[in-house]
């Protein structure tokens, strides 16, 4: 019986709950994807760390624990965000709507000039923009894509 009391004793020091919980918010952060936790992981583990060096008060903990979580998070989120998740030039909605330019599609009706008509891309109809008035039937390509609306000029233009 003074055994287990003794290991219960040392599990419910300080710095053991600290890391602990540490432990548990930087493993949060994997089910929770968000950077943001993983911060608090951080300063829980700083914490715990403290303890086993120095006898602080709980408050002291807590001081530490609050202030370092939030100067990680507002000096390394961004800065890890952009290394492991990708800034917004990275987009790949923003990628796919760059690869549609340059591709062929067919007007589905007559389209005024700086009007907005149909046109099949890929097997769909599509909201499309020619520069210049266009007949149905006449193959297009396209300039840029705003949106859901496609910028298309004269094949030969």
């Amino acid at each position: 019986m003074g055994r287990c009391m003794e290991l219960l004793h040392s599990f419910l020091k300080p710095e053991f709950i600290w890391i602990l919980v540490g432990l548990f918010f930087v493993l949060l952060e994997f089910v929770i994807p968000g950077l943001v936790i993983i911060f608090f992981g951080a300063g829980a583990i700083i914490a715990g760390v403290a303890c086993i060096f120095t006898d602080i008060s709980l408050n002291t903990q807590l001081i530490i624990f609050i202030a370092t979580s939030i100067v990680l998070l507002i000096l390394l989120r961004r800065a890890i965000k952009d290394t492991f998740i990708g800034n917004s030039s990275d987009d790949p909605e923003q990628t796919s709507l760059k690869e549609n330019v340059g591709k062929q599609v067919i007007a589905l009706e007559d389209i005024e000039a700086g009007q907005i008509g149909k046109v099949e891309f890929c097997g769909t109809s599509w909201s499309a923009q020619p520069q210049e008035s266009v007949s149905k039937g006449q193959t297009l390509v396209i300039v840029a894509q705003e949106g859901i609306v496609l910028k298309v000029k004269s094949k030969g233009l």
